[in-house]
């Protein structure tokens, strides 16, 4: 029997022993990487303590109850990242995500301070509007500073198309918080990115507690009710788009069989 991995781990062999062993023990290197990184985001959205370690509890559960489902090459930095928006929008806060929005929202940035503190409160909804594959990039390289070889193996893809990913995702970033021609050199953005992801200190006890909620679940459906209704709208979200796929897929094969069906008595006919 395989030992629990240590804590450099990746978090596909975490995954793996987990879904051997069922022992959340084996998670825990996932959570001690990602825990800054999944409270930062929490408390950027709803701008409030309580709120914010109320979703990173559930983001956690919902890690620990789904983790075994996972699929081999899931980017857990996109997929905490998305959970913790829907914990989010849960608790009641609204995203302000449209082209209208982000024009109010430009106009609202306040004109001194640094560059992380005039979009602090906007980036999520910034990098929600960009592609899985751009946002992983950033999140990887800028947000969790990660080594370029190791965003890569990650993503599975080549050093430079990250890169190259990352560059374009910055851009459009940049031109969706910043007014026109203000901000053109992406390295400021690069800097308040890394400050962001672990933007102030995690409350004190907040990672003991979470680890001890984790392994008295033990991957079963968790009692927090935030993290329940998490489940329910990542579950709901599925079906949705297995219905936007699966609906669309039959009536398509339908129509080739009537089709298909009317070919054949028209040439018996």
């Amino acid at each position: 029997m395989s030992s629990l991995p240590p804590v450099m781990a990746s978090d596909q062999e975490c995954l793996e022993v987990f879904q051997r062993r069922r022992e959340t023990s084996a998670l825990c290197p996932v959570v001690e990487r990602y825990f800054a990184f999944v409270h930062a985001s929490a408390l950027r959205r709803t701008n409030d303590a309580a709120r914010a370690a109320d979703v990173t509890r559930a983001v956690f559960l919902v890690f620990t109850r789904r983790a075994r489902r996972l699929r081999k090459h899931t980017v857990l930095a996109g997929w905490l990242w998305g959970v913790t928006s829907v914990a989010c929008r849960r608790v009641g806060v609204k995203s302000r995500r449209g082209w209208f929005g982000f024009l109010r929202r430009r106009e609202e940035l306040p004109p001194d301070g640094t560059l992380g503190q005039r979009i602090s409160g906007r980036l999520d909804d910034a990098l929600a509007k960009l592609s899985s594959k751009q946002r992983d990039a950033v999140l990887l390289l800028a947000m969790l500073n990660w080594p370029v070889d190791s965003s890569a193996k990650i993503l599975r893809t080549s050093e430079f198309r990250v890169q190259k990913r990352a560059a374009a995702a910055l851009h459009k970033t940049l031109r969706r918080l910043l007014p026109r021609k203000s901000l053109v050199d992406t390295r400021p953005l690069v800097a308040a990115l890394a400050t962001e992801s672990c933007a102030c200190p995690v409350p004190e006890g907040l990672r003991a507690e979470v680890l001890a909620m984790m392994e008295a679940t033990a991957g079963r459906r968790p009692t927090l009710k935030l993290a329940r209704r998490t489940l329910n709208t990542l579950a709901w979200a599925r079906w949705r788009r297995r219905v936007i796929i699966g609906v669309p897929s039959f009536i398509l094969v339908l129509a080739l069989l009537i089709f298909a069906g009317w070919k054949v008595s028209a040439r018996d006919g």
